[in-house]
């Protein structure tokens, strides 16, 4: 059956499609658009002839598993050079992404599966007009390009799902647009549970319009217990689900952030098992609605609200009066910025002992 499908593919293309196979002896010619190289066999296809004479290559899909693993990123960059106008290139099960990649101006699809690289390269993120990355089945992927959110016009075919697969990433993750993801399910088969050595996450929609679909996505997204900062931005629920409350769950959690996200009402984070005893950075950014803040964060060194304009009980501050509630003993800054209530109150407390930024709120 594939003898019979390449036939009727030479048939049909000629010379405008060339898929190179075992026991092929084709030579690409100038009217050569479209490439496939599937030969089993250890060549280089810089001793195939006639590459030097198909500068509109539009298309190469390599899925020869020996000829990447034989050839050097500065190989591969070295061979692809010569075709600056690709639109479509595959790198299948092997091969590392060469610098150069960047000259690929036209370049709207990207298939590196299979890849056993740990890193791709910065310059991938000038790609301007990619539209499809695909990554599936790269194990050993420890690290994404620092600029990928560079890449605006990357299409959502690919569900976030397919984060799962790549178990091996370390340090940081930002996830954008997540108003997008239209099943919970594909959520939870992100697996951001079983990225250990992932540092920091942040999450981020780009809108806070409310949908109980935002709150069952945000539940399957718990990052692993390793995680140090986690950054929460533009989440339409009213709550933050429960996974991010118990104490357990995140014994080394030190940073949070939560920001643009107009629709939360109240934060606790206690499940009454416990203190947050590790966290030392709480930053609280236009949250209008929020009102309440329950939590106990003896180790707590910064501390900034902004724009939270109905914020008027947070616990760890002593607001409301509570016995045996006090600010922690770490504390260094405290700023609240355009928070009307909570500055209203702000005189009942004892600040004796601490230095403190306090900026008044905006009239």
């Amino acid at each position: 059956m594939h003898d019979l499908t390449n036939d009727l593919a030479k048939f049909v293309y000629g010379e405008f499609a060339v898929c190179l196979d075992d026991g092929d002896s084709w030579k690409v010619s100038k009217m050569t658009r479209h490439l496939s190289y599937a030969r089993t066999r250890s060549e280089g296809l810089n001793r195939l002839m006639g590459f030097d004479e198909v500068p509109n290559l539009r298309r190469i899909l390599l899925i020869s598993r020996l000829f990447l693993a034989n050839m050097s990123g500065e190989e591969i960059g070295d061979f692809l050079r010569r075709f600056q106008r690709l639109s479509v290139l595959s790198l299948l099960r092997g091969g590392k992404l060469p610098n150069s990649i960047s000259n690929f101006k036209q370049l709207w699809y990207l298939n590196l599966s299979g890849s056993s690289k740990h890193r791709l390269p910065e310059t991938l993120c000038t790609l301007r007009n990619l539209q499809i990355l695909i990554l599936r089945g790269c194990n050993n992927l420890i690290e994404l390009p620092t600029n990928l959110m560079k890449l605006t016009n990357l299409q959502n075919g690919s569900s976030i799902k397919e984060l799962g697969e790549l178990k091996c990433l370390e340090g940081k993750l930002r996830i954008w647009m997540l108003q997008k993801v239209d099943d919970a399910q594909d959520a939870l088969g992100a697996n951001l549970e079983g990225m250990r050595d992932l540092k920091k996450f942040d999450l981020r929609w780009s809108d806070d319009a409310y949908g109980s679909l935002d709150e069952r996505v945000f539940h399957q997204l718990k990052p692993h217990v390793n995680v140090c900062c986690l950054v929460i931005v533009g989440y339409g629920g009213s709550r933050i689900l429960t996974w991010c409350f118990p104490v357990k769950h995140f014994p080394k959690l030190k940073q949070l952030d939560i920001s643009g996200c107009s629709n939360l009402e109240s934060l606790c984070l206690s499940d009454g098992a416990g203190e947050w005893s590790n966290l030392e950075d709480l930053s609280l950014f236009d949250c209008s609605n929020l009102k309440s803040v329950n939590c106990s964060l003896p180790s707590l060194v910064t501390l900034k609200l902004s724009r939270c304009g109905e914020l008027e009980s947070f616990l760890a501050l002593g607001l409301p009066s509570s016995p045996g509630v006090c600010l922690s003993s770490k504390l260094e800054s405290l700023t609240i910025h355009d928070c009307q209530k909570l500055f209203a109150r702000l005189k009942d407390l004892d600040f004796d002992g601490f230095f403190l930024h306090v900026v008044k709120c905006v009239e």
